[in-house]
């Protein structure tokens, strides 16, 4: 395992492991009680719009320091190669849309394509791409490293759903399932992101006190 100070390890895996709760707290607890927002059909990016628009807005910024925090943890337990670099390139560019995602915002919901929408959905799914990009370029990485037995399969399992989702939110994102499939995608990133932080802090810990 490419190591450098483990404080730092540390303190990044904890970010990446504890902040997609509070992400799934947000989504699956409090959103549900926002008024005029139906938690099981409606777009994330709708929470952004109205009076408790603030909600969005820290969906996304959590977000993002989710991505960095995780790509900050990631770059300190593989060996920065041209591909692990260009992984960890495109996990700051996702974060970076994310924080866009916060200014442009998803400003019509009755289906009219405005710029802003267009690009709100680009900037989206500019995010879905540079995240499974990454997560496959991270995991064939470590796919050679029995201390990460079974992470590249299940980047295959993640990457799969996500592109099968993501075609099936484009195509019935008039139907009212759009926001079901959206939250389903958020959750396998999740699972995947949190498999990964996980085993990198017990590494990590398990490095050091082996020194």
């Amino acid at each position: 395992m490419h190591q450098k100070p483990f404080i730092n390890i540390h303190i990044w895996a904890i970010i990446a492991t504890v902040c997609p709760f509070l992400l799934m707290i947000i989504l699956f607890v409090v959103a549900p009680y926002v008024p005029d927002y139906d938690s099981g059909k409606s777009l994330i990016s709708v929470l952004s719009l109205g009076q408790f628009g603030w909600l969005g807005s820290a969906l996304f910024i959590l977000s993002a320091i989710i991505v960095v925090a995780f790509g900050k943890g990631i770059s300190c337990v593989i060996p920065l190669d041209k591909k692990a670099r260009t992984a960890i390139a495109l996990l700051n560019l996702a974060a970076v849309c994310l924080l866009l995602l916060v200014f442009i915002k998803l400003d019509n919901v009755n289906g009219v394509w405005t710029f802003e929408r267009v690009t709100h959905w680009f900037i989206t799914f500019a995010v879905v791409g540079f995240l499974v990009v990454s997560c496959f370029i991270i995991s064939d990485s470590l796919k050679k490293d029995a201390e990460w037995k079974g992470i590249y399969v299940l980047a295959i399992v993640i990457a799969v759903i996500t592109v099968v989702v993501s075609i099936a939110m484009l195509l019935t994102v008039h139907s009212g399932f759009g926001g079901g499939f959206e939250r389903l995608m958020v959750v396998s990133g999740v699972v995947w992101e949190e498999a990964v932080s996980i085993r990198m802090y017990r590494l990590s810990s398990g490095a050091e006190k082996a020194l």
